[in-house]
């Protein structure tokens, strides 16, 4: 099991983002964002396999703490790589209108379950203008295509 897990990340270490994550990271579609194409040509995934897929689109407030806002992410971070499945964790950087898109690949959609997660929610108000929250199922096709599937998305403020 842990020898999957171990492989799975060094998979997905494999993805680069492409220049629209940066520029336009609000509405770039999830498909444009990262090499994934190259990725899963090259592992040739089992059509069986799924992966839970958490992106985070935000603008952020003029007054956000970086360094509140980093210690959030950090605990999350260590949560989960302690007991979730966690295979990626990519953070952006935002650009000059404070738009940042980051995103997180699981071996399962066990992420919902971090209670980290909803300590971090509660500083929404204060750090970000806007943010939206989508969560997808990424499959691979019978042709090594990357298959991506929405479950939820979230906008705030609505």
């Amino acid at each position: 099991m842990q020898e999957r897990h171990t492989y799975l990340q060094n998979v997905f270490q494999e993805l680069q983002a492409s220049s629209y994550v940066l520029s336009d990271p609000l509405f770039v579609p999830i498909f444009e964002c990262f090499n994934w194409m190259d990725v899963f040509e090259k592992q040739a995934f089992a059509t069986d396999a799924k992966f839970y897929v958490v992106i985070f689109r935000t603008v952020r407030n003029n007054n956000a703490d970086e360094a509140l806002l980093l210690k959030a992410e950090s605990t999350v971070h260590q949560e989960a790589n302690n007991s979730c499945g966690l295979l990626l964790y990519w953070r952006g950087t935002p650009n000059s209108r404070r738009e940042c898109f980051s995103t997180s690949i699981w071996e399962s959609d066990m992420a919902r379950q971090i209670s980290s997660y909803i300590d971090t929610a509660k500083l929404t108000s204060e750090m970000f203008d806007s943010y939206i929250l989508e969560q997808y199922w990424l499959s691979s096709t019978a042709d090594n295509f990357p298959a991506f599937e929405l479950v939820a998305s979230k906008r705030w403020p609505g």
